[in-house]
């Protein structure tokens, strides 16, 4: 099986109306805290964890996404984003677990991004029922994914264990192959 770090670049943007490239490592984590806890964990974060479920929040290079009642994605550059939570972890209770090393990510983007996606699934993902900033867990094809609309009209992030690389990068390949695009699109 080939090693999700050392792919070689994907050629899947074959299609004028999309961009897919795999993003550059970062460092994520899992929080799971109860409500009452949620303003300190925000202060410690450096940016807003009082979202509404399936919302995202950025401060700078910082991400939470809600992805649950009492579940956030946490996305940052430097593994020292963290340091203020794991500072809070004697006062109160939550956990965060590191799954920087666990997941592997793409970013699609472009004006038939959203019809790409919707190949594989099962959600709306049109403007009105996913708007940018909303993230959630999901699946495309038959993997597990965590999608996430940034501030960007046509650009979506897609995560996903990377014991799935290859089948997501085939699955994507070949939605990018069949992605029927009418004449008025182009």
């Amino acid at each position: 099986m080939a090693d999700p770090d050392h792919m070689p670049a994907m050629p899947l943007a074959t299609d004028p109306g999309i961009t897919i490239r795999q993003l550059p490592p970062c460092h994520l984590w899992s929080l799971r805290a109860r409500a009452p806890d949620v303003e300190r964990l925000s202060v410690a974060w450096g940016g807003g964890l009082d979202l509404a479920p399936l919302a995202s929040a950025s401060t700078g290079r910082r991400h939470a996404l809600r992805l649950g009642p009492d579940e956030w994605l946490l996305i940052a550059d430097s593994a020292s984003a963290a340091d203020g939570l794991h500072a809070l972890a004697e006062t109160i209770a939550f956990s965060i677990v590191d799954i920087s090393a666990r997941e592997i990510g793409w970013e699609i983007a472009g004006d038939h991004a959203s019809r790409l996606l919707a190949g594989g699934c099962p959600l709306d993902l049109s403007d009105a029922h996913f708007p940018p900033g909303r993230a959630t867990r999901t699946i495309y094809g038959q993997a597990e994914i965590v999608l996430w609309r940034p501030a960007s009209e046509r650009a979506w992030e897609v995560r996903a264990l990377r014991s799935f690389t290859n089948y997501l990068t085939r699955h994507l390949a070949h939605a990018v192959h069949n992605l029927p695009v009418s004449s008025e699109t182009r």
